[in-house]
């Protein structure tokens, strides 16, 4: 069999390439000439032909970066396809290149579902973690797609993400800087608020549902529209690409939550209210009014996925002012979220023992005179 080689393409080849990139991805997946040409001549990127039996049967578009090599762009011409060398460029890539990693769309469809499965075929390896596409132009979304790696998964995406969106896209702050911090709104996903409210404790809302989140969700998802300590008026959400990634809870102290309430979202939720819920309400929501006055932070949560990333300091950052006084309470042993208020500027006041008796720091940031 012809051996497959891959070889660098020189700029006197940029108009030829161009024009192949054309035929083989739609205009918001490329650069325009003058930006290809803008990043063909650096260190890191290159373009490289795809060469069988002496012929050029396709390209690839790669950056060289720290620890890893990014595929931009890899196509096969049309009158190419059907014969295997596809799948013997991408081995000559790895080969070549070793730690690789690629965009793709979700497969969700007979053709992304192809594309899927030709690059797992050869070892790549789907990325749990979320990830947008940078637009090239200004005017254009970015583009939800996910990131496979090979030889394996990546131990640490973050990092990885961050360094194609500042190379790769001229982009800095990585996935947050395309995150959106606003109060909740109509048309919101209230079962996903519902779910990060469940997620914000490991005791307490465990302990009134049993374990079972199922059973969570619709209870606060119907307290969002009553009046509640979990109202939609007190509530902020960070948004990344159409989806609520984290919540905050905040409002004005001394808090009176109403037991009837909250029972009656049990109820309509076809819940019981049980010893549980009024444990419950007599050791956490009761004391609340008892709480001193300022803004009191009751609830912070970021999706697991997307942690990480400083998606709750943003959303604290945006709802922190200097002319109010703000209270919260942390779990002790939660070492990220004690770091995180402490950097905000909280105080520990002191610690006591929270429901079931964890042990628990109250913390205050005092408003600028």
């Amino acid at each position: 069999m012809e051996e497959l080689l891959i070889e660098r393409a020189s700029c006197g080849e940029l108009e030829e390439i161009y024009g192949a990139m054309q035929r083989s991805f739609p205009q918001e997946e490329l650069r325009d000439f003058a930006d290809l040409s803008r990043v063909f001549v650096m260190p890191e990127y290159g373009v490289y032909h795809i060469v069988f039996g002496g012929e050029r049967v396709g390209f690839t578009g790669i950056w060289q970066l720290e620890g890893f090599a990014f595929i931009e762009h890899f196509a096969i011409s049309s009158a190419s396809r059907g014969h295997g060398l596809g799948s013997l460029a991408i081995k000559e890539l790895q080969r070549k290149f070793g730690r690789i990693v690629l965009e793709i769309e979700p497969p969700v469809d007979e053709i992304t579902t192809r594309r899927f499965n030709f690059y797992s075929r050869l070892g790549f390896v789907m990325n749990d973690v979320p990830y947008l596409q940078p637009p090239y132009r200004a005017e254009d979304e970015p583009l939800p797609l996910r990131l496979m790696s090979y030889p394996a998964a990546l131990t640490s995406p973050v990092p990885v993400i961050e360094q194609i969106y500042k190379v790769v896209y001229g982009r800095s702050g990585g996935l947050t800087s395309f995150l959106k911090v606003r109060k909740l709104a109509e048309g919101d996903d209230l079962a996903a608020v519902a779910h990060l409210i469940y997620k914000t404790d490991d005791y307490v809302f465990p302990f009134m549902f049993k374990g079972r989140e199922k059973d969570a969700v619709p209870v606060f998802t119907a307290m969002i529209g009553r009046n509640t300590l979990y109202n939609a008026a007190n509530i902020t959400v960070a948004e990344l690409a159409g989806k609520i990634v984290g919540i905050v809870v905040s409002l004005p102290a001394p808090i009176t939550v109403s037991p009837s309430e909250m029972m009656d979202c049990f109820l309509l939720s076809g819940q019981v209210v049980d010893e549980n819920f009024t444990q419950v309400y007599n050791e956490y929501y009761k004391p609340l009014e008892n709480e001193p006055s300022g803004i009191y932070i009751a609830n912070v949560c970021v999706d697991g996925a997307y942690r990480g990333m400083g998606i709750a300091r943003l959303m604290l950052s945006q709802i922190l002012r200097d002319d109010k006084t703000y209270n919260l309470e942390t779990v002790k042993g939660n070492e990220a979220a004690f770091r995180l208020y402490s950097g905000l500027g909280f105080k520990v006041l002191n610690e006591y023992p929270g429901f079931t008796n964890v042990p628990c720091y109250r913390m205050r940031r005092e408003k600028k005179e």
